[in-house]
């Protein structure tokens, strides 16, 4: 922030080829107009940008005259003169706003592939046509599905947001990180490095586009971001749902990757239309049903078709790898549960997965047991990039080559203790590569299941110590230990936020609290 009157400088060493001069620009109150000045050999040359108060835009300016070159940049904020003998008030003494400067120059070699990280909140796998659900209205899903790289065994690390979405962006399973563990608003802490911190530093544009605030700010996860759109960012232009829609998140999205069309970008979109299967529009008495789920979903996939129409008008998708995903599942009336948060059965952790890119990933079904915090893993080595310190996931590159990978053989999930309704207990999970399904219940004991021959998990088996048993015990022990080197490297989970009416309405809209 620069106040009127105000100014910063910095030393660059511009690059060759054709470089630019990349920054937001924006106002609080009335500062005046703000300016760039590059002084090079003595030399000054003025720009002058000025957008009105509350306005956030980004701007670019070519630095070619100076390629290879040191510069020295000037961003200003112009004192406004008083107002006159008739007033002898002085100028309202705004302060100018320059977000994220940053000089670079488009690569000579490769491009970097453009990702996109769409989830779709609380959608389970069997309700989408590619996965079998034969009344399914999901033909753009569908059509991603049949010519991307589909994962039909993808378990979520959780069976709600907050944990689950902390591991996409970390690696990390929620017993090892914690958020979520105590409270639904602590916060990840500061020093666990990120995914997205992770692709900014090497040069793509990174922009967060969230309706949930579980998936941003209230986890701690809108950090990293080069801008992180916010669930308020639309207040005032929201439904009666207190979220911004698909569609908005879509609008962003664009213009934001419309701002920088020559820079590589990581985009992450989280949208809550199927989260949401309950609103009038989808099931007309308010109450919560498979019809309204699937027309839900079946409304997220035309709202996903015309993002993909609009990303390809933009020539966009040639150099696109995109992840398509959800945080957890939603029980419809199964095992006398709805909603999720509540069970680690299929309907709360059975995700659908999809890689899908016309250059970097081949088609094929691909039957691994595997879990979010395999994404960022695969995403950092299709993208040439290291992976991220600590992160418990493995890359799915060796599954899309045709190859075995042994860390694929199973995959567990948790519930630990804590969520939004009261009384649900500790709970953990794991399956293996043959389908079979051991649960533990907190108070309940000990459940397994062959999916293979029981689908709907109806017909629990005694438990008895086998490999699966064992695999499990083996997990928990290593999550123990990961737990407390996660504690003495980073500190448990950060104090909670302060919640403002934004983010306290838009929780309780999503039926986190009353």
């Amino acid at each position: 922030m620069v106040a009127a009157g105000a100014r910063v400088t910095f030393v660059v060493d511009v690059p060759e080829g054709d470089p630019v001069l990349r920054w937001y620009d924006g106002a609080i109150g009335d500062p005046g107009p703000r300016t760039i000045t590059v002084t090079a050999d003595g030399s000054h040359t003025e720009f002058r940008e000025s957008q009105p108060a509350g306005s956030w835009k980004g701007q670019m300016l070519s630095l070619e005259p100076w390629a290879g070159t040191r510069i020295t940049i000037e961003l200003a904020t112009m004192a406004l003169p008083d107002r006159g003998p008739a007033t002898q008030e002085p100028a309202d003494r705004g302060v100018g706003v320059f977000g994220s400067p940053e000089v670079s120059s488009p690569p000579t070699s490769q491009p970097a592939p453009d990702i996109l990280v769409y989830l779709v909140d609380a959608l389970r796998a069997d309700r989408i046509g590619a996965w079998g659900h034969g009344a399914a209205r999901t033909p753009n899903l569908d059509r991603l599905a049949r010519d991307g790289a589909t994962f039909s065994r993808v378990i979520s690390p959780s069976c709600w947001t907050k944990p689950a979405v902390v591991t996409l962006m970390t690696g990390i399973h929620p017993t090892t990180h914690g958020v979520g563990t105590n409270s639904g608003l602590d916060l990840l802490p500061a020093g666990v490095p990120v995914l997205q911190h992770r692709f900014a530093t090497a040069g793509w544009r990174t922009g967060s586009f969230t309706a949930n605030p579980l998936a941003s700010n209230l986890s701690n996860l809108d950090r990293g971001f080069d801008a992180a759109y916010l669930p308020r960012f639309w207040e005032g232009n929201i439904g009666a749902f207190l979220h911004p829609t698909a569609g908005q998140l879509h609008d962003s999205l664009l213009d934001w990757i419309a701002e920088a069309p020559d820079r590589p970008f990581f985009a992450y979109v989280h949208t809550l239309e199927v989260h949401q299967n309950a609103m009038p529009s989808n099931a007309g008495d308010g109450t919560q049903n498979p019809q309204a789920y699937d027309r839900a979903v079946s409304h997220a996939d035309t709202l996903l078709g015309s993002l993909l129409e609009q990303l390809e008008d933009q020539g966009r998708l040639d150099n696109l790898v995109i992840v398509f995903v959800s945080d957890h599942g939603e029980s419809l009336g199964e095992h006398g549960i709805l909603g999720h948060g509540q069970s680690l059965y299929q309907t709360e952790i059975h995700i659908p997965l999809i890689l899908w890119s016309p250059t970097h990933i081949p088609a094929g079904r691909h039957d691994a047991p595997v879990g979010l915090a395999d994404i960022g893993p695969t995403l950092l080595e299709l993208s040439g990039l290291a992976p991220l310190a600590g992160a418990q996931g493995s890359s799915l590159v060796p599954e899309l080559r045709g190859k075995v990978n042994a860390m694929h053989q199973v995959v567990a999930s948790s519930h630990q203790g804590f969520t939004f309704f009261p009384g649900i207990p500790e709970q953990h999970s794991l399956i293996d590569s043959g389908g079979r399904k051991i649960m533990q219940i907190q108070g309940l004991g000990e459940f397994s299941f062959d999916l293979g021959r029981d689908a709907g998990e109806q017909a629990p088996t005694p438990v008895v110590e086998d490999d699966v048993r064992a695999e499990l015990e083996a997990w928990l022990a290593g999550q123990r230990a990961s737990r407390k080197q996660f504690e003495l490297e980073y500190g448990t989970a950060a104090p909670e936020p302060v919640i403002d009416a934004a983010d306290l309405e838009s929780l309780r809209s999503l039926g986190y609290i009353p």
